[in-house]
């Protein structure tokens, strides 16, 4: 992870992967992957908007998530179109979710979940809106969308049993 966050992305997916082969049943495993996919996915000339997302991440990490939102609202706001700035949006959605800030979170979730943004972050995003839906106690009928949406679109996803469990318990919570 530390090479990711220094921006060596040529050796932080070298890494990444051969950690995947030698441990294929490690806890972090899926982080493996989604580091490996997320460096192969966001190249681009310069690598610029993906050094500011390590960065941002590296940031959080550190426990400045005021930072990490200044540095990837910069990345945004320079890197518009860039590949990362679905990753941009969902570590904003995060930060805002864990400050309590409900309202944010989801506006930051909903603009993945788009279903023009073909973006792998999709399924979560949604999941994440519903939660704060939830959170923020507004009807449940808002996340119970949210997670419909999030079944129908991708029925594959992993995040598909518990999801359903949570719309079994909100339709009856809706029928009471």
């Amino acid at each position: 992870r530390s090479l990711f966050e220094a921006g060596l992305f040529d050796s932080a997916a070298a890494e990444f992967g051969r950690f995947a082969a030698r441990f294929p049943r490690n806890l972090f495993l899926n982080d493996a992957l989604e580091h490996v996919l997320l460096i192969r996915e966001n190249r681009e000339p310069g690598d610029e908007a993906l050094r500011l997302y390590a960065h941002a991440v590296a940031l959080r990490g550190a426990g400045l998530p005021d930072s990490a939102a200044s540095v990837a609202e910069t990345g945004l706001a320079r890197f518009p179109t860039a590949r990362i700035r679905y990753h941009w949006q969902y570590l904003l959605a995060e930060i805002a979710r864990e400050r309590g800030d409900h309202g944010t979170a989801i506006r930051y979730a909903l603009v993945i979940a788009d279903s023009t943004s073909k973006s792998r972050l999709a399924p979560y995003a949604l999941k994440l809106a519903g939660d704060e839906s939830i959170a923020m106690g507004e009807d449940p009928a808002k996340a119970l969308r949210l997670y419909q949406a999030l079944l129908e679109r991708y029925p594959a996803s992993p995040l598909a049993p518990p999801v359903r469990a949570q719309v079994l318990e909100l339709r009856k919570k809706l029928q009471l």
